[in-house]
């Protein structure tokens, strides 16, 4: 379970994050942010089946990981453009699909 420390700290480093895929999509435009997407989740899709397999250790999955989100943030502001580049496209479709993600939990939990 994440702390109330944890949770102040992820939203900063989530923050950053947005800033820093932001300023990337700008500065190296949307097919350099997606071919990196695309490569990082390779390289995720691969740590998570070697550790599947017993090979691997963890700390790699979580490295590929934060690449994917960091990357994923990206793209997600690199297709905004298609909208007048408005990061609010992005913003709704990730605060519905956590709002989503949290009725399917609750649902679960009540099994």
């Amino acid at each position: 379970m994440i702390t109330k420390e944890q949770e102040v700290r992820l939203q900063r480093v989530l923050t950053d994050a947005a800033r820093m895929a932001n300023d990337a999509c700008i500065a190296f435009g949307p097919s350099i942010q997606t071919d990196r997407c695309v490569e990082e989740c390779a390289e995720l899709v691969s740590a998570i089946m070697h550790r599947a397999r017993g090979v691997g250790v963890n700390t790699t999955v979580v490295d590929e990981a934060a690449d994917v989100i960091l990357t994923a943030l990206a793209v997600g502001f690199a297709f905004s453009e298609s909208e007048g580049y408005s990061p609010n496209s992005l913003i709704d479709a990730l605060s519905f699909k956590v709002q989503r993600l949290g009725g399917i939990i609750e649902t679960e939990k009540r099994r």
